[in-house]
């Protein structure tokens, strides 16, 4: 996030649809299709559209984690947002220390405790 707005790609949005709609994801959140097109239709509206541009792979263990290590790039994030921040984290050759890669709640503390306040 930057500005206090949520980078988004094609690839990106297309994979958190991907992820909410899959039966057991949408069993364990408690979501119907209905919700699962609020919470995208949301993401739309706050996202900040980025176009990435392929100039260098950060070649994670999972490929297909590599998107979002390109959107934070691409869009100057200061944190990537991490379930599992192992998944995500950079191999020590490509020297990212600009990007903060943290988990949900860690960066919600860290919002709260920096900005919460701000938007009351």
């Amino acid at each position: 996030m930057t500005g206090h707005k949520c980078a988004i790609s094609v690839p990106v949005f297309q994979e958190y649809r991907d992820v909410l709609s899959r039966k057991e994801n949408m069993a364990q959140l408690r979501l119907n299709g209905e919700q699962v097109e609020t919470i995208m239709q949301f993401l739309a509206t706050v996202g900040r559209p980025t176009n990435v541009v392929y100039t260098w792979r950060p070649n994670l263990r999972d490929e297909g984690d590599n998107m979002f290590i390109d959107l934070a790039r691409a869009s100057g994030s200061e944190y990537l947002i991490a379930g599992n921040t192992r998944d995500v984290m950079l191999d020590v050759d490509l020297k990212n220390e600009d990007i903060r890669v943290v988990t949900p709640g860690a960066f919600m503390n860290h919002w709260r405790s920096r900005d919460e306040y701000a938007y009351a």
